[in-house]
């Protein structure tokens, strides 16, 4: 009988998903085509979003589809970049929307980084989603697992010349706990440990369902959602800049 090592992360180039793994983590890196065929039916917005589980509990979450045709504000929300595990560039969705099922300018990514060890795991890609802003800013992703440590950080660069804002949203299943520590760092209960999250030089927001902003909603099913939190790091930068944040197992 051949012994599965699940510590070993897997990468399928084919399909542009990539899976980076410890003994307890488990990350999830979409470097995918936006949707399926011409149109791009059912894409989402999402280049270089994340998942996460931990000890096989989910942590960060895709937030769904939730909606087709009944709620239209809704629907959008649920194709947008701000609603995956990934960064927002001066508040504008990678891909341009042009209808319920169709896409116009799409973001196209790559992975540019594979490594993986008995010590840890990389995965890098790179979009161009932003590349048509009066300034082309692209935004390139690294992601390290230390299986050792059982740590994660997440790098967000973006590559630019003039001022831009940059969001960075992580998404959390609905049954967690949320805590404060400090401005840059939260805590979250899970099972049998907490996860610590911190940001380098910036905030960190949690956004609690919002109605107005539609942040912090979860679709588990159709035309069913889940008030949950999501969390929000935001930074203003000008010229190239990048986004830090780490991930801690206690």
């Amino acid at each position: 009988t051949k012994t599965v090592d699940k510590s070993a992360s897997v990468s399928f180039p084919a399909s542009g998903y990539h899976l980076l793994r410890s003994d307890r983590l488990a990350v999830f890196f979409d470097c995918a085509e936006l949707g399926y065929g011409p149109i791009a039916a059912h894409g989402h917005a999402d280049c270089l979003s994340l998942t996460l589980a931990v000890d096989g509990q989910p942590v960060f979450v895709d937030p769904g589809t939730y909606d087709y045709f009944s709620h239209p504000e809704w629907r959008n929300y649920f194709r947008e970049t701000r609603a995956h595990n990934t960064a927002e560039v001066d508040q504008r969705s990678q891909s341009r929307m042009l209808g319920p099922f169709i896409w116009g300018q799409r973001a196209v990514a790559q992975l540019t980084e594979w490594d993986d060890s008995d010590l840890q795991s990389i995965a890098a890609g790179q979009h161009d989603g932003y590349a048509k802003l009066d300034d082309p800013v692209i935004h390139t992703r690294r992601i390290r697992v230390d299986k050792k440590d059982e740590t994660i950080s997440v790098v967000d660069s973006f590559s630019a010349t003039a001022e831009h804002t940059s969001r960075l949203h992580f998404h959390v299943q609905p049954e967690l706990i949320v805590r404060r520590v400090s401005a840059s760092e939260v805590v979250l209960e899970l099972a049998d440990s907490v996860l610590h999250v911190s940001a380098t030089d910036a905030s960190i927001r949690c956004i609690r369902a919002d109605e107005n902003s539609k942040l912090g909603w979860i679709s588990g099913r159709y035309h069913e959602k889940q008030a949950s939190a999501c969390l929000q790091i935001e930074k203003r930068t000008c010229g190239n800049a990048e986004v830090r944040t780490d991930f801690r197992l206690q």
